[in-house]
C-alpha cells in the first residue's frame, strides 16, 4: 500500500493595512498634546538646573571672600571704582581681581587682557547661566558683570570695613547677582530675580 504525503504546509496570506488619514491625524494630535504638556516641565527643570549652578557660583564666591578676609585681618575687599579701568589704580585690588585668585581664577583684568571676558554662555564663576543681556563690546574700561560685591560692604572710602563689625553676619549680604551691565550696583536689597522671581545671594557668614 503506497501513500502520498505532503512535502510542506501551504502558506497563509498575510493582509497588511495602512493607517487611514483620520488615524494619522489623531496620532499627531495626541503627540502634540503630550509635547505641550512635557515641554514646559522640561523648561522649568532646565531653569532649576541653571539656578542651582548659579547658587554654586555664589557659594564659591562667598567662600573666596571668607578666605580673603581671613588672610587680610578681617578686611573686606574693594568693590571697584566705576570711573577707572579694572586694570588701573585701586581697581587692581578690587574683588574681581584679588578675590578671584582666592577662588582659583585668573583676575578679571587678565581675562580682558587676553580678549576673553566672561559673557553669557561662557563657563566661569563670573557667569550666571541664566544671564542673557550683553552690553556692546565690553572692555577693561567698561567691563560687564553678572555678579557683584554688595555696595553696603564696600570699603571705597578711607575707612575700610571689616568682617568683625557686622552685627548680623547670617542676615547681611556680601555678594549678589546683578542687572547685567557696566559696573552695576549690587546690595542684596535691590537684586534682580533672574531665576523665576528668585535671586541667589551670599552672606557674611559664608552661606548662600
Amino acid at each position: 500500500m503506497s501513500g502520498k504525503g505532503n512535502s510542506g504546509a501551504s502558506g497563509a496570506s498575510v493582509e497588511t493595512r495602512a493607517f487611514t488619514l483620520i488615524e494619522l491625524l489623531v496620532v499627531i494630535a495626541v503627540l502634540a498634546i503630550l509635547a505641550s504638556l512635557l515641554l514646559p516641565a522640561l523648561s522649568k527643570a532646565k531653569e532649576r538646573a541653571k539656578a542651582a549652578l548659579c547658587l554654586n557660583n555664589v557659594k564659591q564666591w562667598v567662600c573666596a571672600f571668607q578666605m580673603y578676609s581671613d588672610d587680610n585681618e578681617e578686611y573686606f575687599p574693594y568693590e571697584g571704582d566705576p570711573f577707572l579701568a579694572i586694570d588701573t589704580g585701586r581697581n587692581l585690588e578690587a574683588w574681581y581681581n584679588v578675590v578671584a585668585e582666592q577662588a582659583g581664577l585668573s583676575p578679571l583684568k587678565s581675562a580682558y587682557a587676553n580678549g576673553l571676558p566672561p559673557l553669557p554662555g561662557s563657563k566661569s564663576l563670573f557667569t550666571c547661566p541664566s544671564a542673557t543681556k550683553t552690553p556692546a563690546a565690553p572692555t577693561a574700561t567698561r567691563p560687564y558683570f553678572m555678579y557683584g560685591f554688595s555696595t553696603r560692604m564696600d570699603p571705597n572710602g578711607s575707612q575700610r570695613f571689616t568682617r568683625n563689625l557686622v552685627i548680623r553676619p547670617t542676615d547681611t549680604v556680601t555678594f549678589t547677582e546683578n542687572n547685567e551691565a557696566h559696573y552695576p550696583s549690587s546690595s542684596g536689597r535691590y537684586t534682580p530675580a533672574r531665576h523665576t522671581q528668585r535671586a541667589n545671594l551670599g552672606f557674611v557668614d559664608g552661606h548662600a
